[in-house]
């Protein structure tokens, strides 16, 4: 797959039925930072991490050219964020450190000030096996908000590879990487970053804190005579389309970065991922009843 370029904006999906601020975490290993005690072998407090400020895109200038757009009645997947670029080697730049059990464990905090989501484009990594990669936001975590928690670990296969991956959003103007790495596993440990996105606005909505919103009937209704579904997720070899109550028309599927990558037609509707990276990806589906748009995730 083609390397996207600097400059180029972000997009996202508005998810139908899914709720990337609300989704519960469940039986997912937490960073090793959050629990470690030790007084043989300390780690140092979160605000001693090492930490890289990021300078604040330009929205506005983003936000008028998508009224442009708007104006001119032009379809396009919906931009939730902007792409910052950054030559990062976590290795060389994050703070490292021993743990009591011999592995060591790397930190590294980006902050961006105003974002409402970050997250990371790798560039390229080569893990060990028995490295660990956790990605997070806001902390403390808090129970049953996906966005809260954290991305990973990674990889969720046994051995390392070399290949670029993008990161789901967190929410908040901080972005955490921790990456916890076997003894023996230094040596070859390869962790760099290209890109973290600015996101300017939600992939969806943000529940106000303390409320829910409660769908009116009229949306129940609409959502009940016809869904789209990608099966499974996060998905590995293939994906698959699902439509209810409504007939499968085309589908095309874009990176996050808004480039599209493959289109689905004549009653097609399994894409093949074999080589697609692992990371956050866009599909567009058309129905006899409208079109929707859903974030799937590659991960293997």
């Amino acid at each position: 797959m083609a390397r996207w370029q600097p400059g180029m904006w972000v997009v996202g999906a508005v998810l139908l039925g899914i709720r990337l601020c609300a989704q519960e975490v469940e039986q997912e290993p937490l960073p090793v930072s959050w629990s470690y005690r030790s007084e043989s072998f300390p780690i140092v407090a979160r605000e001693q991490v090492a930490t890289i400020v990021l300078p604040v895109p330009n929205v506005d200038s983003v936000l008028a050219e998508e009224r442009r757009l708007d104006s001119l009645g032009v379809i396009r997947p919906y931009r939730f964020g902007i792409a910052i670029p950054v030559e990062v080697d976590v290795k060389e730049q994050g703070t490292v450190e021993l743990l009591e059990d011999g592995r060591y464990l790397i930190r590294l905090r980006f902050v961006c000030p105003g974002a409402k989501t970050l997250n990371v484009g790798v560039k390229r990594y080569r893990f060990a096996e028995g490295t660990q990669l956790f990605v997070y936001g806001t902390f403390p975590y808090r129970p049953g908000y996906r966005s809260f928690a954290v991305d990973g670990p990674f990889p969720r296969y046994p051995s390392w590879r070399v290949e670029q991956f993008w990161t789901w959003p967190v929410v908040g103007e901080q972005i955490w990487i921790e990456c916890v790495v076997p003894t023996e596993g230094m040596d070859e440990l390869v962790l760099e970053l290209d890109y973290v996105v600015y996101g300017f606005q939600p992939v969806e909505p943000l529940p106000e804190e303390g409320k829910k919103e409660q769908p009116s009937e009229q949306a129940v209704r609409r959502e009940a005579e016809w869904t789209v579904r990608l099966i499974p997720q996060p998905a590995a070899e293939v994906v698959r389309i699902e439509v209810s109550g409504a007939e499968f028309e085309r589908a095309e599927i874009y990176t996050v970065m808004g480039e599209r990558i493959a289109e689905l037609s004549n009653g097609v509707r399994v894409l093949n991922l074999r080589s697609y990276a692992p990371g956050t990806y866009v599909a567009r589906v058309w129905t006899s009843r409208g079109m929707v748009s859903k974030v799937f995730l590659v991960m293997r």
